[in-house]
């Protein structure tokens, strides 16, 4: 570095330099800015006469857009807001024909991820019809089994030909002749379709088993209207008829279903048909199946419930069982309460809690055969909170108290969900009170649910308690805190004004 010696007399005055360099710089400066501003200038000239250009062509456009749509529009002095007509409602199928009776054997290829069904449906006729109308959806009907196979008189309708109404999801089956009422008919279609990944309808779920290895699964979610997409059916809550279900499978996996086991077929080819008993009426949204390997799924020891002897068991991976002792204790329980508070028992022989790895909501309450997220019955007190304990109990009590309220009482339309899916959410603390009294699960109540549908009650998107819209985007929308946490204040708002005692002997 050098240093500067102010003693030199060859050295010029440092306030001397300075002016030099700032005379140098100055008008190269001035002559910069100036050229700026000139550029400025000339942008925002150009730009306000293009945006009132812009302006014009879209008042212009706005005067057009009135013309020709004025019944959908809204004109504001800058804005256009267009209201876009609704979809017109689905339609529910006529109660010209009653169903009573729906046979199914199903064929579930778990590798190419396919099945096939072979369905008798039995129903008996209202009122004279030539055709037949069911809920279907990406099923594929094989036409030359379709036909009636049997009937309660002389009247056999040729079957003629079938058309799919792709909007209401109908297949309408048309005949040669009319069905008479009073009588009852079967008909035979078979049928194929997929098995998806898709967490409803019949869907592939896979785990890692004991030795590490990558294995698959099958199993169910049918609600809201899923069915459709597995059997032929009457996709309404209202519809109930009685489904008896036989499983052709690998001989190597277990099948499970609403109904007990009542006899096996084995075949040399190394596959097996299982036969289950027939369920009750119900809804075909409580439909279920699960087809899974024997050496990875099982069921812990059978409990006997009330005078009935019911058997409450829970099933799920081998390896998971010992973590499921606790849910099996909350069931048992629960049922053991239910059984007297409503004073009517369960009415299956058997009530099955299953766990599954994957699975979309927290559980589903399909009749007899329960099916879990397995973080929904997992409980380890080494590695699991105190909260999922209650958690567990919480989501074990209310799908055992949809098995009266849902199941034996169902809604007539989903527009009704709120009483049934309220009435769970309401009982799950009473039961929970039962099964852990130091929780004090009733006091929690305002600030569990109150609290929390409050807030998404308030907002401007909220919506009726009780909606009557037939289109499936508006009943996949009635599954929120409103139905759920509003739908349970109501109810405990019930049992408040007329008194628990009042309350309990009234339902």
């Amino acid at each position: 570095m050098q240093i500067l010696n102010i003693d030199d007399p060859n050295k010029k005055p440092a306030w001397k330099s300075t002016y030099h360099v700032a005379k140098k710089i100055f008008w190269p400066v001035v002559v910069v800015l100036t050229i700026v501003f000139i550029v400025l200038l000339v942008l925002t000239i150009y730009f306000g006469v293009n945006q009132k250009s812009k302006n014009g062509v879209n008042n212009e456009a706005s005067t057009t857009l009135i013309a020709t749509t004025s019944q959908f529009q809204t004109i504001t002095s800058h804005e256009v807001t267009t209201t876009i007509a609704p979809l017109p409602p689905v339609e529910r199928i006529p109660n010209n024909l009653q169903q009573l009776f729906y046979q199914l054997t199903i064929a579930p290829d778990l590798v190419n991820e396919r099945f096939t069904g072979d369905l008798l449906y039995t129903f008996i006729c209202i009122e004279s019809t030539n055709q037949v109308i069911l809920h279907m959806k990406d099923l594929f009907i094989e036409n030359s089994t379709i036909r009636i196979v049997n009937s309660s008189s002389s009247s056999m309708p040729t079957f003629l030909s079938w058309s799919y109404d792709v909007y209401n999801e109908f297949m309408i089956l048309n005949f040669s002749s009319i069905f008479i009422p009073g009588t009852t008919y079967t008909i035979r279609i078979v049928y194929e379709g997929d098995i998806t990944h898709d967490l409803h309808g019949l869907y592939i779920s896979d785990y890692v088993d004991v030795n590490e290895k990558n294995r698959i699964f099958m199993t169910s979610q049918m609600e809201p209207i899923y069915a459709r997409s597995v059997i032929p059916c009457i996709d309404e809550p209202s519809r109930k008829a009685i489904f008896k279900i036989s499983v052709l499978h690998d001989s190597s996996y277990a099948v499970w279903s609403n109904g007990e086991i009542e006899r096996i077929e084995t075949f040399g080819d190394g596959r097996t048909l299982s036969h289950f008993t027939p369920t009750l009426k119900m809804s075909t949204f409580l439909l279920a199946l699960i087809v899974a390997p024997m050496s990875d799924f099982a069921c812990r020891p059978d409990r006997l419930i009330g005078s009935k002897n019911t058997k409450s068991r829970v099933c799920g991976r081998v390896d998971i069982l010992p973590q499921l002792a606790y849910a099996d204790e909350v069931a048992y329980k629960a049922l053991a309460f239910f059984n007297t508070y409503f004073d009517i028992d369960y009415p299956l022989p058997k009530i099955e809690h299953f766990a599954v790895p994957d699975f979309g909501a927290g559980a589903m309450e399909n009749y007899g055969l329960l099916i879990y997220r397995e973080l929904s019955l997992f409980f380890d007190e080494k590695t699991v909170s105190a909260s999922r304990k209650q958690y567990i109990t919480t989501v074990v009590s209310h799908e055992i108290a949809h098995q009266w309220f849902g199941n034996l009482v169902s809604p007539a339309w989903w527009g009704e969900l709120w009483l049934k899916e309220g009435f769970a959410n309401y009982m799950e603390t009473l039961a929970s009170d039962f099964v852990e009294p130091s929780w004090m699960q009733e006091e929690q109540f305002v600030v569990e649910k109150i609290f929390r549908f409050m807030v998404a009650d308030s907002l401007p998107t909220s919506r009726p308690i009780s909606i009557q819209s037939t289109n499936p985007a508006d009943i996949f929308q009635l599954f929120d805190l409103i139905t759920y946490d509003k739908g349970a204040t109501l109810i405990r708002m019930m049992s408040m004004f007329l008194g628990a005692d009042t309350f309990q002997r009234g339902v």
